[in-house]
This record gives structure tokens, C-alpha cells and sequence, in this order.
């Protein structure tokens, strides 16, 4: 477990860039709200304009341990996230080289586009997908497919380098 802390911090100080420019909005959303209407007001509506209230379809994301995950999207456009963070977890978590790393990692196709940070959240592209676990991470051809296309940028492989002590 020390491997790995210790890995993620040195991560941590390749990826001290600057922020990107996203939309900030200044609101705080509650972190059980079931309201779409609140939501869609304070956020959806100020990030994707052209979405009307009654287009709008949503999924709460219920396995998360501290924060509030949902998908929102209409028909014929791509989908958001809007991860609404826990309780304190900024006293775990620094939350603006949360952003910076993220921001590596979106500039080398690594991570998907974030569209708006709010007082105690993030909004940011959804990617239809499936989720990997250590074993599948493990398996030789599976860490071929992922490290191959990152591999030709010389800070995000110095990153991978890193990264492959902790597996």
C-alpha cells in the first residue's frame, strides 16, 4: 500500500500544470437532492443551453461510497456527469490537483473533457464504457491496448513508468 501512495504522489508532481478554463459556477448543490428541476436550472441548463427541461432523462449512480454520481442526457446529444463531492472529502482529497491532474490527462486523450466545476462539484463528459479491475489491468495484452497510444508522449510515459511499479 505504501507503493502505491507513494506512486500517486510522484504522479502527483508530474501532472502540476496549470488549471484549464472551465466554467465556474457558484452554487452548492445538496448531496442527496433528487430534484432534476434544481439541478437542471443551477447547471445543465448554464453548460448545454440548448437541452430543454422536458427532454431531459437522468441516472443516479447508487455504488458510490461518499459522492453523488448521476448521468444526465436527451436524445441525440452526448451525456454529462455531475458528481456532487461528499461530506469533508476536500479534507482527503486536494481538490485543485484533482483538477490538474485531470487536465493532464484530458490533454493526452487519457481522460474525458470536463464542461463545469460548481462550489462542491464537477461536471464532465460522459464515456460509455466498462469498468477494469486489477486482474483484467494485469492481463498482458489488456496493458499493451492502454499503454500503446499513451506511450508516445515522453511526460504522460514517464507517468505510465510510475504507474507500472504499483501493479
Amino acid at each position: 500500500m505504501k507503493d502505491l501512495f507513494g506512486s500517486i504522489f510522484l504522479i502527483s508532481l508530474l501532472f502540476q500544470g496549470h488549471l484549464a478554463s472551465y466554467l465556474k459556477i457558484n452554487v452548492t448543490i445538496p448531496l442527496k437532492i433528487k430534484n432534476d428541476d434544481y439541478i437542471f436550472d443551477n447547471i445543465l441548463s448554464k453548460i448545454k443551453p440548448n437541452w430543454k427541461r422536458h427532454d431531459l432523462r437522468s441516472h443516479i449512480f447508487t455504488q458510490g461510497l461518499t459522492n453523488s454520481m448521476s448521468k444526465y442526457w436527451v436524445e441525440n446529444d452526448n451525456s454529462i456527469m455531475v458528481r456532487i463531492n461528499g461530506e469533508k472529502t476536500e479534507n482527503l482529497i486536494d481538490r485543485q490537483q484533482e483538477l490538474k491532474n485531470w487536465d493532464f490527462l484530458a490533454e493526452h486523450n487519457a481522460a474525458c473533457e470536463i464542461y463545469a466545476i460548481f462550489n462542491n462539484g464537477i461536471v464532465f463528459e460522459f464515456i460509455d464504457g466498462k469498468t477494469i479491475n486489477l486482474n483484467e489491468i494485469r492481463k498482458k495484452i489488456l496493458g499493451v491496448k492502454l499503454n500503446k497510444p499513451l506511450s508516445n508522449d515522453a511526460s504522460f510515459g514517464s507517468a505510465l513508468l510510475a504507474l507500472g511499479n504499483i501493479f
